[in-house]
């Protein structure tokens, strides 16, 4: 073993040991070029690393093998467009294949995706080669005295600082880089330390991640959205090729719900006689044939004419009302007044639009049994909507108000109440057209605001809609 000189060290089969300060550099004409074969070390004597040839004696390739008093340390290059310090904070942000090294870019809290993976101990120029670390100890010349010993430092949204407090920007990343180990204005020292936990900024979220239930996707804090945030969390779609303006003001609307039975209703019909009824004639009332005969048999549904409208109706009556021919009672009930014989279905609930039917070329006319209604539970909805800013002035958007219903309405009613409560009275002829539709489901009650007066921010909808 010979000494050369004070920095270099030589040992046998070329193998050299080396300091000096900066980063070493590779290539035919870079550090030892010649003269350091495989398994030279060269120590930087700056940043603290020590680095080994894994190249050749012609043309060293040197790779750090150690970080001083870090750790994680990496070889990268700086191309970006401006030297680097001590203390940045990088990330990887692409690959220059001609030097072989990573590069990085300047970490930033407020830029998706620049969260920071490395720190500079050592400055860095632009378009040269230097080291980074995921954990050391900085230099004592540091400023926390705004800290306590063992405080989290923060990455900074000035592009690779770093910040005492966490930023607080809904856009930014709040991601602890270190903690301070040193409290002061002057010597102050931070325990850097990249492998902390991350809390993602929103523009860090993904568009649709929220969007719908999956497993994996996390709940909605309770009592997190009020009237302004459900305003600006919904956005325009479309329901049946028109514009939803923003559904909102959800905090003051009530919807209430109760059901009622309906107990049913007969259906009713007539048929007048306009003088005596030809002999012979027939009156069908659904499936039920009456026969005019020159012998009554109410029974069977056999009635006779008589000399007048009147006799042919009385007797006509009495065969409906008589008529055994359905498991031993009528189907129907009639009710004589003058020539007029009104008949009611006795089951509740008899379809409408039942046949009343006299033989051709009869002095009689006659109306179907229509308004039949079965006994059912129908569901009555109330509804109190408040109309938002976002329904009303949208620019070059005909505005509309949509208010979803659980049910297809046979019955609705509304009214439109300004601000202050008091009743508008032209609402049905100035606030625009109404709509309650169906399909697409659900069904939905549409105010479009296309007439003289529309609805204004803060009127009040009250609607009453019957299943």
């Amino acid at each position: 073993m010979a000494v050369t000189n004070l920095d270099t060290l030589g040992l046998a089969n070329d193998v050299i040991i080396r300091t000096g300060a900066g980063v070493p550099t590779d290539g035919a004409s870079g550090t030892g070029a010649g003269v350091d074969g495989p398994g030279s070390i060269y120590i930087d004597v700056t940043a603290k690393v020590m680095y080994v040839n894994t190249g050749t004696k012609a043309i060293p390739a040197w790779t750090p093998a150690g970080a001083g008093g870090g750790s994680s340390v990496l070889e990268v290059r700086n191309e970006t467009g401006g030297a680097l310090a001590a203390n940045d904070l990088v990330y990887i942000s692409g690959w220059d294949e001609t030097n072989a090294k990573p590069l990085v870019t300047k970490a930033d809290a407020d830029v998706a995706g620049s969260r920071a993976e490395f720190v500079c101990r050592g400055a860095i120029a632009n378009n040269a080669n230097g080291v980074v670390f995921g954990t050391f100890r900085s230099a004592a010349n540091l400023n926390t005295n705004a800290a306590t010993v063992g405080d989290p430092v923060h990455l900074s949204i000035t592009a690779a600082g770093w910040v005492l407090t966490a930023p607080a920007g809904a856009g930014a990343t709040q991601q602890i880089v270190g903690r301070v180990a040193v409290k002061s204005t002057t010597v102050g020292v931070i325990e850097f330390n990249l492998r902390d936990l991350v809390s993602i900024g929103t523009n860090e979220i993904q568009d649709g991640a929220l969007a719908a239930s999956a497993a994996g996707r996390a709940l909605i804090a309770t009592g997190y959205f009020d009237e302004t945030k459900v305003d600006d969390a919904f956005v325009a779609g479309a329901v049946d090729g028109a514009d939803i303006i923003k559904i909102g003001s959800i905090g003051d609307d009530r919807m209430v719900s109760s059901l009622v039975k309906e107990p049913g209703r007969i259906a009713v019909g007539r048929a007048d006689f306009a003088g005596a009824a030809t002999p012979a004639i027939t009156v069908t009332i659904g499936a039920a044939v009456y026969t005019e005969a020159d012998a009554e048999d109410f029974p069977n549904g056999i009635w006779t004419n008589g000399a007048s409208g009147n006799d042919g109706a009385v007797s006509l009556a009495a065969a409906i009302n008589g008529d055994t021919r359905n498991s031993g009672g009528p189907s129907y009930a009639a009710v004589v007044l003058t020539d007029t014989v009104f008949v009611f279905a006795l089951a509740v609930g008899t379809a409408g639009n039942v046949s009343i039917v006299v033989s051709a070329g009869e002095p009689a006319s006659v109306e179907n049994l229509i308004g039949g209604a079965a006994a059912a539970v129908k569901q009555i909805v109330t509804i109190q909507h408040v109309v938002t800013a976002l329904e009303v002035a949208v620019a070059g958007t005909a505005p509309e108000v949509l208010i979803p219903l659980p049910f297809d309405p046979t019955f609705f009613s509304w009214q439109v109440y300004d601000s202050t409560g008091g009743i508008y009275a032209t609402e049905l002829t100035a606030r625009g057209t109404v709509v309650v539709a169906s399909s697409p489901v659900p069904a939905y009650f549409r105010l479009a605001n296309n007439g003289a007066a529309d609805v204004q921010a803060g009127d009040i909808i009250r609607l009453i809609a019957v299943e």
